[in-house]
C-alpha cells in the first residue's frame, strides 16, 4: 500500500472522531507533491484535475460557546473532499453534481503580493458545505490562463446562486482589474453579521466560524501571503483556501437552519436582487484612489505656504476632493443580528477589555 492510499484510508477511519484530529491532521503534512503523483494528475497534459481529501478542523476550546456533538462535528468539520483544477470541464462538472438552483456557495480567492511577477488574484475558491471547488487560473506552465473564466462568470452572474464570503466585493473588483469584464450577482457579505454588539466594523471569517460553527478555522498569515503561482499549489496551500470558502458556506447553511426565512436562498435572492453592479463599485473605488493619490499630493504642496497665504486654488480643489472620497466611500454591509438565533459573537481582545466597547 502506498503513502497517498494509506493516508487516505487513515483519514476516513478517523474523520469521525474529534480526539483524533491531530493525527489527522499530522498525516496531512505527507510531503506536498506526494499526492500529486497519480493518475489524475498529467504533467505534460495542458489540463490537471486533483482529488483528495481536508483534514478535519479543531473544535474550539471555549466550552461556554455553543460546540456541537460528535456527531454534528462529524458533519460540520470533518474530513470534506477538495477538487483541485484549472480545467473548465471539471469545473463544468463539479458544479454539476454539487450545485442545484438556488442554492449557497462560498466564495474566496487567493492573490500574490504585488511584488510577485504575476500579482492579484490567481485562485478561486467556491464551496459547500459538503465539497470544496479550488480553480487554478494558470497553464501547467504557469502562465495566467483565461480557460475557466467564462464557466466561472456564469455561476457568479447566476443570481439564484447565492455566492456568500467576508470582503466578497473586493475580491471580485481584484478579479475585475486583473481578469477583465468579471461581474457577479446575488453576494452576500458575511461581515455585517453580528456587528452590533461592538465597534460597527465587520466580523472576520475567523471569528464567524469560531461563534457560529464551534470551529478553529486557521488563519496563517504566511500561507495567504506566499506563492500561488506555483504550479501545483502544495497541500497546506489547498487546504487554507479551500477551507476559507467552506466556512462561508457552513456559516449560512447554520444561519439556515435557525432562521430559513432569513438566510434560505430564495430569501436571500430576493434581499440581494437590487445590488450594484462590480463594476460600478470598481468605477467608485478606482475614484476614490485617484482622489486620495491627489489630495495627498495637494497636501505636500499647500505645506510649502503659511497657512494665510495658501493659494485658494488648492484649498477649493482639496475641498472637492474631500467631497469625492466621502460621496464614493463604500457601503456599510448589511447588518444581521444573529443573537436571537442563540449565537454569540466572540469579542476581539481589545473589546473584550472594553477599549473599543460603545
Amino acid at each position: 500500500m502506498n503513502r497517498i492510499t494509506f493516508s487516505h484510508l487513515a483519514l476516513l477511519l478517523v474523520s469521525c472522531n474529534p480526539f483524533l484530529t491531530l493525527l489527522q491532521t499530522a498525516l496531512w503534512t505527507i510531503p506536498s507533491h506526494a499526492y500529486l503523483q497519480s493518475k489524475q494528475y498529467y504533467r505534460h497534459s495542458r489540463y490537471f484535475t486533483v482529488e483528495d481529501v481536508l483534514p478535519p478542523l479543531q473544535l474550539v476550546q471555549d466550552q461556554s460557546l455553543l460546540c456541537p456533538t460528535q456527531t454534528q462535528y462529524a458533519e460540520i468539520a470533518g474530513s470534506l473532499p477538495v477538487v483541485y483544477t484549472n480545467s473548465p470541464n471539471t469545473i463544468a462538472k463539479w458544479f454539476s453534481d454539487n450545485v442545484p438552483v438556488y442554492s449557497t456557495l462560498g466564495f474566496d480567492v487567493e492573490s500574490n503580493q504585488p511584488q510577485n511577477p504575476n500579482p492579484g488574484p490567481v485562485a478561486i475558491q467556491f464551496a459547500t458545505p459538503d465539497a470544496c471547488l479550488v480553480v487554478h487560473l494558470l497553464r501547467q506552465s504557469g502562465h495566467p490562463s483565461r480557460a475557466c473564466l467564462p464557466i466561472l462568470e456564469s455561476i457568479l452572474m447566476d443570481d439564484r446562486i447565492i455566492k456568500a464570503g467576508v470582503g466578497i466585493d473586493k475580491d471580485l473588483m481584484e478579479l475585475r482589474r486583473k481578469w477583465g469584464l468579471v461581474e457577479a450577482k446575488s453576494r452576500f457579505e458575511l461581515g455585517g453579521i453580528g456587528v452590533d454588539g461592538f465597534d460597527g466594523k465587520p466580523v472576520g471569517l475567523k471569528r464567524l466560524s469560531k461563534s457560529i460553527l464551534s470551529v478553529d478555522l486557521p488563519k496563517n498569515n504566511v500561507l495567504a501571503c506566499s506563492n500561488w503561482n506555483r504550479m501545483p499549489l502544495t497541500r497546506q496551500q489547498i487546504s487554507y483556501s479551500a477551507r476559507d470558502a467552506w466556512s462561508s458556506a457552513a456559516i449560512v447553511k447554520e444561519l439556515a437552519a435557525r432562521a430559513p426565512k432569513n438566510f434560505s436562498p430564495a430569501p436571500l435572492c430576493s434581499l440581494l436582487s437590487d445590488q450594484p453592479s462590480i463594476a460600478h463599485l470598481n468605477y467608485l473605488a478606482l475614484r476614490r484612489k485617484d482622489a486620495r493619490v491627489e489630495l495627498s499630493s495637494l497636501r505636500g504642496r499647500s505645506a510649502m505656504f503659511p497657512r494665510e497665504e495658501r493659494p485658494q486654488s488648492i484649498t477649493r480643489r482639496a475641498a472637492r476632493l474631500k467631497r469625492t472620497i466621502r460621496a464614493t466611500a463604500p457601503s456599510r454591509p448589511m447588518i444581521f443580528d444573529i443573537s436571537p438565533l442563540g449565537f454569540v459573537i466572540e469579542p476581539t481582545k481589545k473589546q473584550r477589555h472594553g477599549k473599543l466597547m460603545p
